[in-house]
């Protein structure tokens, strides 16, 4: 490797036989493959094997054969396409004489687009307009990831999307692919130079050192552009630095990936939208609908028979509708994303709401042992617990224990609990529950609903299971907003 130590880029020790005598880690990157796969092979092997064009081979060969006759140093351009990619990669590779006798020394340095600057900005263009047609933020990201292998032309191309809640950075696409890349490591978004983009909100460009942490010593620089706060794309170079230009295209592709994915996320609102207000016609024009005609109907009779029974049935249902109103009305504001959380304590919030919904008699227990701080909307987060405890205490019968509790804490997730020793909820029908409108006859049917938009709202993940007594369990997991 002492040959191949001063060489910028990749390099390749080549012999008078077109043999490969050695290459450095560089390789890797240009050829798609693993160094002892070049190692020993000849320049016409890795056309057979698909690493090399036919005309590139024999460029190259007829290069090497010329130093080795005395010629000076030379240099062509050429295109590899290990991997059968459509534009493959271009490279300046030159060859000069080497210490060895016999031998040239031949480094390969990537140039970026072929293209013109007009022709990179017209496909980037194209690209976006593709990203445009995308119905998903991660097909969005997976588009990008194509765009800047094809478009942008270095051969280290990578998109990253940031998982903001357990925070780290899991690979979408490498080199344009999108397959089988599970296995490629994700990253801290806050220890890794990878998230510094991302914390900063700008571009930021590493040059590689030996003993790289990251595994980057195959590239000469490494640049990441952040795509808003979704994502990231990561750029190597190798043999060169990057320049105004290539820094230029770079967040043109980033920063119409991030309109792309503005796009998706609002049409996805609106259809949410949508959605809900057809849920809200349903319910005024059904569910509101049948108590009061009930109610009409018994105001009619009890007009005629002065029975104080259809007062009462007449009042139940007044009752009803009232509850519904108040949780259409909470469900609507529960549809907004908390955009100013205030810290709040947990078990003041629980108390309060049993005593809200607490019934007359005595034959329910409650507990709670929850006293952390957490960030939220404290009268949301009192209408969540208003529901579960509600929900609780109408589907089971007496004598009911209640209990509020912390979740264990796991890593950045931590949370909390609602459970009860009652009857539970089968495992079949514990997705149905949480939808809008169930019901077993009593109740409005939007409890759990409301349970559900206030999760949302906060981003934090909710899950039905069973208590160690055998009744429902409900989890809610935030994350380390939590303190205390």
């Amino acid at each position: 490797m002492g040959e191949l130590e001063s060489v910028p880029g990749a390099g390749v020790l080549v012999d008078e036989d077109h043999i490969v005598v050695d290459a450095n880690n560089p390789c890797q990157v240009v050829f798609n493959t693993e160094i002892e796969q070049i190692r020993g092979e000849s320049l016409g092997s890795l056309w057979r094997k698909g690493l090399l064009s036919e005309s590139v081979c024999e460029r190259w060969k007829r290069a090497v054969s010329a130093v080795v006759d005395g010629a000076d140093a030379r240099t062509e351009r050429v295109t590899l396409r290990p991997g059968d990619g459509d534009d493959g990669t271009s490279y300046d590779l030159r060859v000069r004489p080497a210490s060895t006798t016999g031998a040239v020394s031949c480094s390969l340095r990537s140039v970026g687009t072929r293209r013109g600057y007009d022709e990179t900005i017209t496909a980037l263009h194209v690209s976006t307009r593709e990203l445009m047609t995308a119905d998903e933020v991660e097909e969005v990201l997976k588009r990008t990831a194509e765009a800047a292998n094809d478009v942008l032309g270095f051969p280290g191309t990578a998109v990253r999307r940031h998982d903001e809640q357990a925070g780290l950075l899991h690979h979408v696409g490498f080199g344009g692919r999108v397959a089988d890349i599970d296995s490629r490591p994700s990253f801290d978004a806050e220890t890794s130079p990878h998230g510094r983009a991302l914390r900063r909100g700008e571009t930021v460009i590493d040059t590689i050192e030996p003993n790289d942490p990251y595994d980057r010593e195959q590239f000469t620089q490494t640049m990441y552009t952040p795509i808003g706060d979704t994502g990231l794309l990561s750029i190597g170079t190798v043999g060169r630095i990057f320049d105004e230009t290539d820094v230029r295209f770079a967040e043109i592709l980033a920063e119409n990936a991030a309109a792309a994915i503005r796009v998706v996320e609002t049409t996805a609102r609106l259809r949410d939208e949508r959605e809900r207000l057809d849920r809200f016609a349903s319910v005024i024009s059904h569910d509101l609908r049948n108590p009061l005609e009930v109610s009409r109907l018994y105001l009619d009779r009890a007009r005629e028979t002065g029975d104080p029974s259809d007062f009462d049935t007449v009042a139940g249902g007044l009752e009803r509708m009232e509850q519904m109103i108040d949780d259409l009305l909470t469900l609507a504001r529960s549809r907004t994303t908390i955009s100013n959380p205030e810290p709040a304590i947990l078990g003041e919030i629980v108390r309060n709401a049993w005593e809200t919904v607490q019934p007359e008699n005595d034959t329910v227990v409650f507990e709670t042992t929850v006293d952390q701080r957490l960030s939220c909307d404290p009268t949301l987060l009192g209408n969540l617990f208003e529901n579960l405890l509600r929900n609780a205490v109408e589907h089971n019968e007496q004598p009911l224990q209640v209990r509020v509790g912390p979740l264990e804490p796991d890593d950045r997730v931590v949370g909390f609990y609602v459970a009860d020793d009652g009857e539970g909820i089968p495992e079949s029908e514990r997705e149905s529950v949480l939808e809008h409108g169930y019901t077993t006859g009593s109740g409005t049917g939007l409890g759990l609903s409301i349970v559900c938009e206030i999760v949302d709202a906060h981003g934090w993940e909710l899950e039905l299971t069973e208590s160690r007594d055998g009744g429902a369990r409900f989890e809610i997991r935030t994350t380390s907003g939590v303190a205390g």
